[in-house]
């Protein structure tokens, strides 16, 4: 019983694992198709060493309108979607 723990609590383990690689493989897919400017939106938007931006903030940032940082955020979550399989 014990050794049927552990190979089960293994066997979780190894799924999890499996699941998270083919997430960031996912993830570095989309990364790779993704426009500079999209790359730009993400690292501002979301992976700031600092306080996020706001999607005005990045419109600022990058000097374009609202609606263009709105529909370059839209774009990316549908690429994500499509490369994890969710779409």
């Amino acid at each position: 019983t014990e050794n049927s723990a552990i190979q089960l609590a293994t066997l979780k383990s190894t799924r999890w694992l499996r699941e998270a690689e083919r997430r960031i493989q996912a993830m570095d897919k989309a990364f790779t198709r993704m426009s500079d400017e999209q790359k730009q939106l993400l690292k501002l938007r979301y992976w700031c060493n600092t306080k996020p931006l706001t999607i005005d903030g990045v419109a600022l940032n990058l000097n374009v309108d609202e609606s263009t940082v709105r529909r370059w955020n839209q774009n990316i979550i549908t690429l994500l979607a499509i490369e994890m399989g969710l779409v």
